[in-house]
């Protein structure tokens, strides 16, 4: 019974939102209701910060091939978001899939609550669907959809590369377009 209550309160707070909020509500992206298909993103050293922070060197081109699912939880607000990612530079990464998980907390997966957009990548394998650490992250990108066809990475995004044996997190900034 209570279950049940949830349920109608959770989907009677997820219509009115929508009923209020239109196309800028909190479970769509009006500029992209979809993400599904090829990106091509570029990854650049993160802008100066007197040093402090480790960043990545060179520019690097990634394509993203990206397929947008079902909600990731009973409100449907967010979608998941799988796929692979191709990196020109195999110094940085090969080839990066983005773990089918549907029990975790987004940490290692890919989700896009409304125009946010969030990939996170561990470096463990086998990755586990739980809400439970796996150590650091191969890659963590952060974004926003900000028009049609049109990413832009915001603060967040890390790497780890690929040929880097000591496990320096790297910042980086990006763009990226359909």
């Amino acid at each position: 019974m209570r279950a049940r209550i949830l349920i109608l309160l959770g989907s009677l707070g997820s219509a009115l939102c929508l009923w209020a909020c239109g196309e800028a509500s909190i479970a769509a992206c009006g500029d992209e209701p979809d993400v599904t298909g090829t990106w091509h993103l570029s990854l650049n050293p993160a802008p100066g910060d007197a040093g402090v922070a480790s960043t990545i060197q060179d520019q690097v081109t990634v394509s993203a091939q990206l397929e947008q699912a079902g909600p990731t939880d009973f409100l449907g607000i967010g979608r998941y978001v799988y796929g692979s990612l191709r990196s020109s530079d195999p110094r940085y990464f090969s080839v990066l899939d983005i773990p089918r998980l549907v029990q975790n907390d987004g940490s290692k997966s890919g989700a896009i609550l409304g125009c946010r957009l969030s990939i996170n990548v561990p470096i463990a394998s086998p990755i586990t669907d739980d809400n439970l650490s796996q150590g650091p992250l191969r890659l963590a990108l952060v974004g926003r959809v900000t028009a049609p066809g049109i990413l832009l990475g915001i603060e967040g995004s890390r790497m780890i590369l690929e040929s880097d044996s000591s496990g320096t997190v790297r910042d980086f900034a990006w763009t990226g377009h359909r």
